[in-house]
């Protein structure tokens, strides 16, 4: 569950005043004292997997900081500059995957296709090959081939959070009828096309 933009401020505070800290319990009281810790000072805010505006509209901090909203969700706030980040290419996947397992040489393109060159895949894929001395990349990239334990095979190593819990983080944010199209797509085991798209969801035209 998201935490409350009180709780936020109560976490940073406590991060300049110590963690036995007593705290407003007014939320404006509160807000003004977060305020009041970052004032004066040069702070760069991280607020990581953000919920909505509403969440990280009362985060702002004092002019003479930044922040950096991470979040599933379009979020556009005051002074905010927008960058939506992509899949990795091929090449940047294959870079990455080998800074954490240079030993993941003989299969690495493999790996990265299979773990959909998403970051969080190759990481936690790379750092189980990084401290598993007897498990062969070859082999590993075999096994990845199987999609009905691709997921618990690419594992959490290396990641505070699994691929798979990921996933229904954004999954369980969808609107049911957006959802409900997710669930009858999941026919498809690779790539497929607008027309498959239509049949499959009875979604002429894409409506939804």
């Amino acid at each position: 569950n998201p935490r409350s933009p009180q709780d936020v401020m109560a976490i940073c505070i406590r991060a300049f005043l110590g963690p036995e800290a007593k705290l407003p319990e007014d939320p404006e009281h509160l807000s003004q004292l977060y305020r009041s810790q970052l004032s004066g000072k040069r702070v760069l805010l991280l607020l990581d997997n953000a919920a909505d505006c509403a969440q990280a509209r009362p985060l702002l901090p004092p002019t003479g900081s930044a922040v950096l909203v991470t979040s599933r969700q379009f979020i556009t706030l005051p002074g905010m500059t927008p960058l939506t980040l992509h899949l990795l290419t091929e090449e940047e996947a294959r870079r990455l995957l080998l800074e954490i397992a240079s030993r993941a040489e003989p299969a690495a393109e493999q790996i990265c296709k299979l773990c959909g060159y998403l970051p969080l895949a190759l990481r936690a894929a790379g750092s189980l090959l990084a401290i598993t001395a007897d498990l062969n990349p070859v082999d590993y990239a075999a096994q990845l081939q199987d999609e009905r334990s691709r997921l618990e095979r690419i594992g959490t190593e290396g990641v505070e959070i699994g691929v798979a819990a990921s996933f229904n983080l954004s999954y369980e944010r969808l609107p049911s009828e957006a959802a409900q199209v997710f669930r009858l797509l999941s026919v498809f085991p690779a790539t497929f096309d607008a027309l498959a798209e239509e049949a499959v969801c009875a979604d002429a035209g894409h409506v939804q």
